[in-house]
């Protein structure tokens, strides 16, 4: 059964919908429509989040008819609540079912269709669902006169994909007992060919964030930051993503929850991490400390699956003590316990900080590197990220195999059975990063 012109037409009448037959709500919010019974609803009646990638559901009454059909006949009462239980059930079923995909990628793809839409309404054409013809005149006006670089066209390309691929697998589960036929416009050689054309000689120069040289990090962490409290709070939040491996807003989301503890000695206060901290300083197995950092908001990781990064006491190539320049600034500076470890000072004099995130990573990097090397135009290409690619083109240099800087820095890699039956113990990593510059046999001595 070949569904192209049903899609269309439900389509179309989705555009046009103003009021939600359910709840009458004028004019309808994020409508969708039902691939068996095609009701229109919106997405408060009907809820699936995240959104699907295309306007197309299977509704609970037609996805638990079947079942409630061959149930056991109950009376009026136990059969709503049967009913309530089911579609509660189906309801979570949509939700863990719309996160198979990431988040990131769920919104790149939502970023295709969108600029697909614009495309069709800047030319008053029908693109959806789009044709071969529409998806290469789309890619030509990106190309020509948005001037996209050749990697956003094939990112836009994969969602115009990913939404025809959607569509096809609902409504074979709509209608098990038909071969359903819907095409994907981009699966085609004319497409494909113009996809490698783009890719092989309509690349932009790279805007990528560029690594640094240990050189270079050495200098920049010597001279570059200042020594009161904001400027020991730009050098944390520049070590911090570098030393740790983390993505700007792994790092800036890191929750610390300490409190101070006098110090029998009469020294300074004593720093104890609570267990709710995202961050804490750790004993190593060598008698020495590490810090110790929870990664929940990043690639690949949630609450339930976090990874740990791992930064040693001491980073002699860099010139870096991170667990003491830690310690210090939470005993100095005292930003608030519970709140955000890099949430910026606002009045120093009063120890008072911001509530929010803070978003000036990249300036504090390019500043720090600007006033050491005032004319390197390098400093054009460096931002949050080149930390992260720093430390792990330097482990690369030093001989350090790819799985040890995917464990360090929460890479994903294709494995193998035997893959799962191991992973990269903390003190290799946390050696591994003391050592930069170092050669993987002065390493392993260590």
């Amino acid at each position: 059964m070949d569904i192209t012109e049903k899609v269309y037409e439900m389509v179309q009448a989705l555009e046009v919908a103003q009021t939600c037959p359910s709840c009458l709500a004028t004019p309808a919010l994020t409508p969708q429509c039902c691939a068996c019974c095609c009701r229109v609803t919106c997405q408060a009646c009907c809820p699936q989040k995240p959104l699907p990638p295309a306007p197309f559901i299977i509704c609970a009454s037609c996805r638990l008819q079947p079942v409630l059909d061959r149930a056991h006949q109950l009376d009026a009462r136990e059969q709503s609540v049967r009913k309530r239980v089911l579609s509660g059930l189906h309801s979570a079923y949509q939700v863990v079912l719309g996160h198979v995909k990431r988040e990131s990628t769920r919104s790149n793809y939502a970023r295709g269709i969108a600029a697909l839409r614009k495309f069709g309404l800047e030319l008053q054409l029908v693109v959806l669902p789009a044709s071969r013809d529409v998806v290469i005149a789309f890619a030509m006006y990106e190309l020509i006169w948005q001037k996209l670089d050749s990697s956003t066209i094939t990112n836009h390309l994969s969602a115009i994909s990913d939404y025809h691929d959607y569509i096809r697998q609902l409504f074979q589960r709509a209608h098990p007992h038909e071969s359903i036929r819907f095409g994907n416009p981009v699966h085609n050689d004319e497409v494909r060919d113009l996809q490698d054309t783009l890719s092989s000689n309509y690349k932009k120069k790279s805007s990528a964030r560029q690594a640094l040289t240990i050189a270079q990090g050495r200098d920049m962490f010597a001279r570059g930051f200042g020594q009161d409290i904001r400027g020991r709070h730009h050098r944390i939040s520049v070590w911090l993503p570098l030393l740790g491996m983390l993505r700007q807003r792994a790092a800036t989301m890191l929750v610390v929850v300490y409190r101070l503890v006098p110090n029998a000695d009469g020294g300074p206060p004593d720093v104890v991490f609570l267990p709710a901290s995202d961050i804490r300083v750790a004993h190593s197995e060598d008698g020495g400390r590490h810090i110790v950092v929870n990664v929940d908001v990043d690639k690949n990781v949630n609450a339930l699956n976090r990874r740990q990064a791992y930064i040693p006491d001491e980073v002699s190539a860099l010139g870096l003590r991170p667990v003491s320049e830690l310690l210090a600034y939470l005993r100095d500076a005292r930003p608030p316990s519970g709140g955000y470890l890099l949430a910026s000072p606002k009045s120093i004099n009063n120890k008072t900080f911001r509530s929010g995130r803070f978003t000036g990573i990249s300036a504090a990097f390019k500043r720090a590197f600007r006033k050491v090397y005032p004319l390197d135009p390098l400093v054009d290409l460096i931002g949050s990220h080149s930390g992260r690619k720093s430390l792990a083109q330097w482990l690369w240099n030093d001989g350090h195999c790819r799985r040890i800087i995917a464990d360090a820095g929460g890479w994903f890699l294709k494995r193998d059975a035997v893959d799962l039956y191991f992973k990269t113990a903390p003190h290799i990593i946390l050696n591994a990063v003391r050592f930069i510059g170092s050669t993987l046999s002065a390493v392993a001595s260590a």
